[in-house]
């Protein structure tokens, strides 16, 4: 259960980088047209020559090879709820990296969440 707990953590790790590094590169370089066909080739491109872009990449791919080893070991309806750690992981990430402030509101919404993988991890 140790090593499902650190899997856990580690994927939810992973997937709040990605999401952190994707934020910061479309920080640098935000969409100023809506996505059609026409900006396409110019998103990819900015994308493919961005470091953030990449990580997100890496971290994200890192996060689907984990995934696809727990789901192989474990019961999904065991694993599955505890993934959602990483909503309570990016609210400080968010204040962390962004400044975001941190709310009441969040604070007990993210105990929340941490209740309901208890109550569904028994």
């Amino acid at each position: 259960m140790i090593v499902t707990l650190i899997q856990l953590g580690f994927l939810s790790l992973l997937l709040v980088t990605s999401n952190v590094l994707l934020k910061l590169h479309f920080n640098a370089h935000p969409l100023t047209e809506s996505l059609n066909l026409a900006v396409v080739p110019t998103t990819i491109l900015c994308l493919l020559s961005s470091g953030y872009a990449w990580g997100a990449l890496i971290s994200i791919t890192s996060a689907i090879c984990l995934w696809v080893v727990m789901i192989n070991q474990h019961p999904l309806s065991v694993i599955y709820p505890m993934v959602s750690l990483s909503y309570v992981l990016m609210i400080f990430a968010d204040w962390a990296v962004f400044g975001h402030s941190i709310t009441l509101t969040k604070l007990i919404g993210a105990g929340l969440v941490c209740l309901g993988i208890l109550i569904l991890s028994r």
